[in-house]
């Protein structure tokens, strides 16, 4: 061993692992490893780097995130009363490499992982993966949600989709509907900050059908400051 290598790892042996790369091994353990030498390692030996090491702003993060920018902002569960902060978006940076691993490299891929699942309120299939068991969860989110009053499970019962292998509108990064890890809601009840000028965030949808996906680690797109309550995707590493 050289002595550059030798400092490195020796270094490596005494920084603390960053608490994001433990909250990904920790929410994936199925399919990730551990964290070692500031790097993420999946089962089948994989590594990602943890960080570019390079400082952002948060319009760089969403077009060339990292690892760690993707854990940049946390999620928190629970009720909210007001808008978000400026460019409050825990869930919105995406590192495409690891979903790609993680459910699909291309369109194929991700549909040999696709499952038709019962959504209640509607009494109608929708495509979602099975990695994970999101599939599992969903359905049991919509019995939930089918039980609820009509004031709440009237946004549930004509949702917008789930998969849908395309880009985020306005962006070349992948969307989470893309990897058959998100759905909709129905979007005449809901509010997107594309379709609103100005943009005007709006809390209508009943926090009991929030609090039946976030149970299940699913964020919801009405705590992002670019706001779109309709979305609901599956990400257990920001909670």
């Amino acid at each position: 061993m050289d002595r550059r290598t030798f400092l490195a790892s020796s270094l490596a042996a005494v920084l603390p692992v960053p608490s994001g790369l433990k909250k990904l091994v920790a929410a994936y353990s199925d399919r990730l490893s551990q964290a070692q030498d500031n790097a993420l390692v999946w089962r089948d030996g994989t590594r990602m780097a943890w960080s570019d090491g390079r400082a952002k702003s948060f319009d760089e993060k969403l077009a060339h995130p990292d690892l760690s920018d993707q854990l940049s902002i946390a999620y928190a569960p629970g009720p909210i009363a007001a808008a978000p902060s400026v460019n409050q978006d825990p869930g919105r940076i995406r590192y495409q490499p690891f979903f790609e691993k993680m459910y699909g490299a291309s369109e194929a891929q991700v549909r040999a992982n696709l499952v038709p699942v019962r959504w209640a309120p509607a009494a109608k299939d929708f495509l979602v993966t099975r990695v994970n068991g999101i599939d599992r969860l969903l359905a049991e989110i919509g019995k939930e949600i089918a039980n609820m009053p009509d004031s709440v499970a009237r946004f549930a019962r004509a949702p917008a989709g789930s998969f849908n292998y395309r880009d985020v509108a306005g962006t070349r990064a992948k969307s989470g509907h893309a990897f058959g890890i998100a759905f909709d809601i129905d979007s005449r009840l809901s509010r997107y900050w594309r379709w609103d000028r100005p943009m005007r965030w709006r809390g209508e949808v009943p926090y009991a059908l929030v609090e039946a996906f976030e149970r299940r680690k699913f964020i919801w797109g009405g705590k992002w400051y670019h706001y779109d309550t309709m979305h609901f995707e599956y990400r257990p590493e920001l909670f």
